[in-house]
């Protein structure tokens, strides 16, 4: 009997923790209060060694975000779990004239806990908790740890009090059991349906995956996009401020609305993520609208001491690049993505783009730039051994057909895909084809370059194919930049300044 009560006590904690997380994330979504799981996951990342969390990226990559937070999740339920068993030892001495008064007395204990957890988070990184409205996070703390000692005192406390007790509670007493399935699967429903909601944007922005060669500019939605924050920060437009500062003349500091009035160009531009794989759809082309980034430099007057630039981020994302390439014509802070407004995942109010380096350097929701006579060593990736300035490397891959097809011998196969080099551009790109085990043929075969594209794109391409023979083949492709030079051949790991290889892929012709 009473292990029976105890399974009941423990499960009304987390059928508690279901409700106080659910009204605690309609709060993060409707007002973008904080969210706990979340900015557990969110400080692990940021508290790790820089090695643990090089190898989560690249061994475990957007899979490691989803895991971590699931991870937290968990470590919740079991903290809700205990601080149930709290209640039912100290509900015979709480104050209140019944469960519903004695839970919100009780619910002071988590909500101390919780602010505890969230004042060392800011300690540890200001930013971090900064990103999130201070108003709807305080109500956000207050409705998570009320709603969750009053369901846990309705389902828990079967005490006598002056309105009868809980009937709630004295039903469950007699079908633990059966309570106890129902919130395991509640507990594992809500967890999946969060996951999904919450790291929807992880999951389908994919940027340029195989299976059909991509339109030259991809629309916003399938832009790939990956971070260090679990989700995208909320910025304020009414208190952002965009601060030029360091070794100038001239410091500036700009509101939205100033910054948009500025003169402004249009670029296509494409970028790539440094922990993109050989053959990976981490690269995606887009129209952006933006201010020439050397414009807002020479308004605040550069002093001739300055090596390089440092970005600084509403989410405390730093990088610099290099003072040569941040007075590139091609580099800008942009404000608008194909015809629309910059959108919050890629960095709304404004990101930079400078052509030529990973997508890691391109800082998005900016607040600082920094112009500096040193070398900047507080990059956020570059302090967890990640490249200083990760220049893109020549790639190329195969996007139709996918590897595994089989394909017939009457018709010609299309065979396609898309080529890059950063701000090189690309002069050639070719094709082998291999009948057998999967090893280089030594034999290149030209491709036809599709007609859009720039220096600072990608080039679609695409070979019409007349096999002769049934069996399988293997494909292999590789480019050729602006500079003449052909794509490493070598494989090597996406840490610390991405992957290198040719992508090759095994199709099985059928007559």
């Amino acid at each position: 009997m009473k292990f029976a009560r105890q399974l009941m006590v423990i499960c009304a904690g987390i059928a508690a923790a279901v409700v106080g997380f659910s009204v605690m994330y309609a709060c993060n979504a409707a007002a973008g209060g904080l969210f706990l799981p979340e900015l557990s996951t969110q400080l692990a990342i940021e508290v790790s060694p820089g090695p643990v969390s090089s190898y989560v990226i690249e061994n475990f990559g957007k899979a490691g975000k989803i895991g971590a937070s699931m991870f937290a999740l968990l470590v919740y339920f079991v903290a809700a779990a205990l601080l149930a068993l709290l209640f039912d030892s100290l509900r015979g001495k709480l104050a209140g004239r019944n469960a519903f008064e004695r839970g919100l007395v009780f619910s002071a204990i988590p909500l101390a806990i919780t602010t505890l957890f969230v004042g060392l988070a800011y300690r540890l990184q200001p930013a971090m908790v900064e990103k999130y409205n201070f108003a709807a996070s305080v109500l956000s703390l207050l409705l998570l740890n009320g709603s969750f000692g009053v369901v846990l005192a309705t389902f828990a406390d079967d005490s006598p009090d002056d309105i009868g007790g809980s009937s709630a509670a004295r039903a469950i007493q007699r079908r633990p059991f059966l309570f106890a399935a129902a919130v395991a699967a509640g507990a594992g429903s809500f967890t999946l349906v969060l996951t999904r909601t919450l790291f929807r944007r992880l999951l389908e922005a994919v940027g340029a995956p195989s299976g059909s060669i991509p339109s030259f500019v991809t629309p916003n939605v399938n832009f790939y996009q990956v971070s260090m924050d679990v989700t995208s920060p909320h910025v304020d437009l009414s208190r952002w401020r965009l601060s030029i500062a360091g070794e100038v003349d001239r410091p500036l500091q700009l509101t939205y609305p100033e910054l948009a009035k500025l003169p402004m160009v249009e670029k296509v531009i494409t970028l790539e993520c440094v922990s993109n794989e050989v053959g990976g759809p981490l690269i995606s082309n887009a129209r952006w609208r933006g201010v020439p980034l050397s414009s807002l430099l020479n308004q605040a007057g550069l002093r001739p001491n300055v090596r390089e630039v440092v970005l600084q981020a509403a989410d405390a994302y730093s990088d610099s690049i290099p003072l040569e390439l941040a007075l590139s014509p091609d580099a800008m802070l942009a404000l608008y993505m194909n015809g629309s407004e910059l959108p919050r995942d890629h960095g709304f109010p404004t990101r930079l783009l400078v052509p030529g380096l990973f997508g890691m350097e391109n800082v998005k929701w900016l607040t600082g730039i920094q112009a500096i006579s040193g070398s900047y060593r507080g990059g956020y990736w570059q302090t967890r051994g990640w490249a200083k300035f990760a220049v893109v490397k020549t790639m190329s891959k195969i996007s139709v057909p996918q590897t595994g097809a089989e394909l017939s011998i009457k018709d010609p196969v299309m065979i396609g895909g898309v080529a890059f080099a950063g701000s090189r551009g690309i002069q050639r790109v070719e094709l082998s084809i291999s009948r057998g085990n999967e090893t280089e043929s030594t034999s290149w075969s030209p491709v036809e370059l599709l007609p859009d594209g720039s220096a600072i794109t990608w080039r679609l391409w695409q070979f019409s194919w007349r096999v002769e023979k049934p069996g399988t083949y293997v494909l292999s492709v590789r480019a050729t930049d602006g500079t003449g030079a052909t794509q490493i051949a070598d494989s090597s790991p996406i840490f610390p300044s991405g992957s290198s290889g040719y992508h090759s892929i095994r199709v099985r012709v059928t007559g």
